[in-house]
């Protein structure tokens, strides 16, 4: 795989991953186990309410980290500041935020209604199809026997894609869990990009990664044969072992996606994560 020189295709707008905002332009910022964003202001809201503010990222240690909330509001402010000049998106997640904290009875049916209908609305899909086509950087000439097999700029595009609507969801879905004290965190997470992974029908990117890396164990298998040996005793198999790794690129991968490193390779590295050892924590 090769790659073109990091630039963005549209010359007056600076690229994502360089950019250096100015104070005018951060919405959201990076606080430590919190991201802040004005709440009660954006929605006009006068008195004591200032926890309105406060996006809690404990529930989710991955998504907690100093480095991953600095890439999560980095790419808030960067959509709010260049693609979304009218503030659709924050409006929306403002709303829902004042949700989940002043109504009891707003629950997770409630909560994923929303995204879906609001977040994930087609105006917003637009704006963020436009930010990765001025900032895609890849140039994807791999090749592979099976046309299954093979990723194209347009999957990494819409890899891409699903990444973004994931970072704009995060500091919903933490704070909405430890609102409402939810246990299995990952399932939850899953519930919401389930959806977000279902924003282009046309193409099952889930499968795809399936697919992926069920041959690449496959081949692990034949090559690693005393490494699976010890796997057969922990229950662990090629499609479970595919099931996990899946799961962890969805959940701790590619959230985490940046147009200036190859996601691809990225996706390959990680999904050993289950096999010799959690290592997606480390990989942003």
């Amino acid at each position: 795989m090769a790659e073109n020189e990091l630039m963005s295709r549209n010359p007056n707008i600076p690229n994502i991953d360089r950019w250096n905002p100015a104070e005018e332009d951060i919405i959201y910022r990076n606080n430590k186990g919190i991201i802040y964003a004005p709440v009660m202001s954006g929605l006009k809201i006068e008195g004591d309410f200032q926890s309105l503010d406060f996006f809690i990222m404990n529930p989710k240690k991955c998504y907690n980290s100093q480095a991953m909330r600095e890439h999560t509001c980095l790419y808030l402010n960067y959509f709010e500041k260049f693609y979304d000049q009218d503030k659709e998106l924050s409006i929306i997640i403002f709303r829902i935020k004042y949700l989940i904290d002043t109504t009891p009875m707003y629950n997770e049916q409630q909560f994923l209604y929303d995204i879906r209908t609001y977040i994930l609305n087609p105006r917003l899909i637009a704006k963020v199809r436009q930010l990765v086509e001025d900032n895609y950087a890849l140039n994807l000439q791999y090749k592979n026997i099976s046309e299954n097999l093979q990723y194209t700029d347009e999957h990494a595009k819409i890899m891409l894609v699903m990444s973004l609507f994931m970072n704009f969801t995060i500091p919903l879905i933490t704070h909405f869990a430890y609102i409402n004290k939810i246990g299995i965190i990952d399932d939850f997470i899953m519930e919401v990009f389930d959806l977000i992974l279902n924003i282009n029908p046309n193409v099952n990117i889930y499968s795809k990664l399936y697919e992926t890396t069920y041959s690449n164990v496959s081949k692990s298998e034949l090559k690693n044969a005393p490494i699976w040996a010890k796997q057969d005793i922990r229950g662990k198999d090629t499609a479970t072992h595919s099931y996990a790794s899946v799961s962890n690129i969805i959940l701790n991968i590619m959230p985490k996606y940046t147009f200036d490193k190859s996601i691809i390779s990225l996706n390959f590295t990680s999904q050993w994560a289950p096999l010799y050892g959690d290592i997606h924590c480390k990989l942003l």
